[in-house]
């Protein structure tokens, strides 16, 4: 913790520094993670992997983390890169000690303020599943929906607005329609419940 600090100011013109009144964590935020109208955002995307949330709680190198809505994967600040890093919180404890590890990598520009659908539908599977294939009669299969089975939360962080996630309506968010059917899903109109999918079996 640092108690005092000396700034030095080197300039043709004069300067006038005054204490500042915001909360420190959320100025830090702002200037290396996504903003919008020089806030930072809560509630963000990050392309490829879905919905995330910042947590003030769960600080790597004094700096707060953005979690996965299904709570499995989580994004920190890399100091040395100046980027964000995705990995699974099996490798929270490593990453607090001070070890690299990540299975994408983000620069701030990349992550988009508010939700959003994925234009590629839920990932982890081995086959595509766009986000009009995960809700009431247009579910393709009878596992892999916005709610009720044991895919649920994955479904919710790759299809926040399709499944109508709440931290999606709340103010500062950023709603976007959802992507066009994947081909040959116009004629879907029924629940397949004899049907049900497993994850791809991959490392991150």
């Amino acid at each position: 913790q640092v108690h005092e600090a000396h700034l030095v100011v080197y300039g043709k013109d004069q300067v006038s520094i005054t204490p500042g009144s915001g909360d420190a964590e959320q100025t830090l935020m702002s200037l290396i993670g996504p903003a919008k109208h020089g806030q930072a955002c809560h509630t963000v995307s990050f392309p490829g992997l879905g919905l995330f949330s910042m947590d003030k709680s769960q600080l790597v190198n004094g700096v707060p983390t953005f979690w996965g809505h299904d709570g499995e994967i989580f994004a920190y600040w890399a100091t040395r890169s100046g980027e964000w890093y995705a990995i699974t919180k099996a490798k929270l404890n490593k990453v607090k000690a001070g070890e690299l590890w990540s299975s994408k990598k983000f620069s701030k520009d990349s992550i988009v303020c508010g939700c959003q659908d994925d234009p590629k539908g839920v990932g982890g599977f081995s086959t595509e599943l766009h986000c009009n294939q995960v809700k009431g009669k247009a579910a393709k299969y009878g596992n892999v929906k916005c709610e009720g089975t044991e895919h649920s939360k994955l479904v919710q962080r790759f299809c926040p607005m399709a499944c109508g996630v709440p931290a999606c309506s709340g103010p500062g968010t950023v709603p976007t329609a959802a992507p066009k059917p994947g081909p040959g899903t116009d004629s879907q109109c029924s629940d397949r419940t004899d049907k049900s999918f497993k994850l791809a079996n991959s490392e991150e």
